[in-house]
């Protein structure tokens, strides 16, 4: 048997990293500021000044995704088929359950309520971010799926969040970054305003994420 550790200079550096985090913090404002400000128009700026890419439109059409998909290989698609059924099969058992009973005259209990739009940031390529987050959206009920992906210096996605995207009839948008956070957080007249948000990134991405929101698939009453 064998476990996974982290070795004591790469703990140090996670550690350093969350200390610093104010000066990413710093670094993203602005960011985040323009982007409440001035929508899509930064979105598009950004994406050209970080990714490289000068978008001709933000998101990625259904008839796009389908044929961004045809490029999965056909084990890989296999083997997300696969990793999906297990997410949604293992989770489907974690669901808490409501209930209602009379106390004192009253009735009492406790109601789960699905989050109605979820937004998620994939990284360039991280298909199975989005199949452990999109799929266990779905099984909570998640009524609107939106995906921030940076694209390619085509303007394409990877094929393979494409073929997981339309698994979940998600939209799926062209942008990264904390632009990709703010768009989601604020709404822009392309990317819808989102109630939660979850996904990895690198350091600007989380710093991003600190002032806005977190999923967890639902909410209770």
């Amino acid at each position: 048997m064998s476990s996974l550790r982290l070795s004591r200079e790469l703990l140090l550096s996670e550690f350093r990293k969350m200390r610093t985090l104010d000066r990413y913090i710093n670094a993203v404002k602005a960011i985040v500021e323009d982007v409440k400000a001035r929508g899509d128009e930064a979105v598009i700026a950004y994406t050209e000044r970080f990714d490289g890419v000068m978008l001709a439109g933000i998101e990625v059409d259904v008839n796009e995704l389908r044929g961004f998909a045809l490029g999965v290989d056909k084990d890989i698609a296999k083997a997300i088929d696969a990793a999906y059924r297990s997410v949604e099969d293992f989770n489907r058992r974690l669901m808490p359950s409501d209930f209602e009973e009379k106390c004192c005259g009253l009735i009492r209990g406790v109601k789960w309520v699905p989050i109605r739009r979820v937004g998620i940031y994939v990284p360039r390529g991280y298909f199975s971010t989005l199949i452990m987050t999109g799929v266990i959206a779905r099984v909570a009920g998640v009524e609107e799926l939106v995906v921030t992906t940076p694209p390619n210096k085509d303007g394409s996605v990877s094929p393979e969040i494409a073929y997981v995207a339309l698994k979940l009839n998600a939209r799926v948008f062209r942008v990264g970054g904390p632009q990709a956070i703010a768009a989601m957080a604020f709404g822009t007249r392309s990317i819808p305003k989102v109630d939660k948000i979850v996904g990895p990134g690198n350091a600007y991405v989380q710093a991003a994420e600190i002032p806005g929101l977190t999923v967890r698939g639902y909410r209770r009453y």
